[in-house]
């Protein structure tokens, strides 16, 4: 399971160098997906799932991950970037540049 976080605020956007590894949100990012995992993990103990976490731009890392992959992942809150489209820009790029197949899945509604 790989997240993306993005560049922080003011980072510039030339460098495709990522954040050190001890940046809070990172860590906070891992622990979020630890937790929802817990329960998965009890119902399917012979999926191994390894979690990476980076704050960098998310499509060239999630490209990078679609090539290494059998099936790409996306979450969508349904809040489309583009007008007609119920996908966000990085999801609607990575329709496009994906190296393996693409799920999408929308967030339950709260």
């Amino acid at each position: 399971m790989i997240s993306a976080l993005g560049l922080p605020q003011g980072w510039p956007r030339h460098l495709l160098r990522p954040v050190p590894p001890d940046d809070e949100r990172v860590a906070e990012r891992r622990a979020e997906i630890e937790t929802a995992l817990e329960g998965l993990r009890g119902t399917y103990p012979d999926v191994t799932v390894e979690i990476e976490v980076h704050h960098i731009d998310p499509v060239p890392t999630l490209v990078d991950a679609s090539h290494r992959a059998d099936l790409l992942v996306l979450g969508s809150r349904g809040h489309g970037g583009f007008h007609g489209l119920a996908v966000g820009s990085v999801t609607h790029r990575l329709l496009r540049l994906a190296g393996c197949p693409v799920a999408v899945v929308n967030a339950p509604a709260t």
